[in-house]
């Protein structure tokens, strides 16, 4: 091979390794820079979420049971207003939908009296009432606006009620008139739905997402059984509850 063959052959040699290199370098992204074509952490959105809470809530009972006890005893729905306690855990399928399960309990204790009947003192012939009520609720909450800080929210799902009544203490016999003592209990459970909507607030946020919430809310629930135990004899039973939530959220 002559001198011009060897020279030509080097430089061919010399440019197809520079083109390599240039493409190599080309091929990489600056640095610091995040590829395109690599996906986004699955850290990077709070998947999961605990809230504890508190609130309130009064009664609508419909119930051949509670008409007697108002007529017999003056206790009203208004006689079993509650505080309630409970949390809810969820995780957001999307970042505007969540699915959650949760537990809320509460209970109010009254005491009634007969209306028209005394001892013979004058006494009141009385005992005392305890109603409490427990929902299991799984549901889905929607948030349609993605505010920063603040979002608002509705929720609506199915809620397994355990419902529980029971009654203690002095009693009349109106076929003779003797006054008794007696515990009556009745348990039952029924399936029923829940609605509400609320808002909730990051006071701490942390990274990757994570923050820490306070959140009020407004809630419905209803569900329809049947007495049962010591009271199965007043039939069907209808309970609406209506009242407030108000609590802490974590995202993580």
């Amino acid at each position: 091979m002559t001198r011009f063959g060897r020279s030509l052959t080097c430089l061919i040699a010399a440019a197809c390794l520079a083109t390599t290199a240039v493409a190599e370098e080309e091929a990489q992204p600056p640095r610091g820079s995040r590829d395109p074509d690599r996906s986004p952490s699955a850290g990077a959105r709070p998947r999961y979420g605990f809230s504890a809470f508190g609130g309130f809530r009064a009664l609508r009972i419909d119930s051949r049971l509670f008409d007697a006890n108002e007529a017999e005893f003056g206790l009203t729905e208004d006689d079993f207003r509650s505080g309630r306690l409970g949390f809810e855990l969820d995780y957001a399928l999307l970042p505007m939908l969540e699915i959650l399960v949760g537990f809320d309990t509460g209970q109010a204790e009254t005491r009634g009296s007969y209306l028209d009947l005394v001892y013979e003192d004058g006494s009141e012939i009385d005992h005392s009432a305890l109603l409490s009520l427990t929902d299991y609720t799984l549901g889905v909450r929607i948030r349609p606006f993605q505010q920063g800080r603040g979002n608002p929210y509705v929720v609506f799902g199915l809620a397994r009620t355990i419902y529980k009544y029971s009654e203690q203490g002095e009693f009349v016999n109106f076929e003779n008139f003797d006054i008794y003592y007696d515990e009556l209990e009745d348990r039952s459970s029924f399936t029923g739905f829940f609605a509400g909507a609320g808002f909730d607030f990051a006071v701490i946020r942390m990274p990757f997402g994570r923050r820490l919430d306070v959140f009020g809310e407004f809630r419905y629930s209803r569900g329809e059984g049947r007495h049962r135990d010591g009271f199965s004899d007043f039939g069907d039973l209808g309970v609406a509850r209506t009242g407030a939530l108000f609590g802490l959220r974590v995202r993580f």
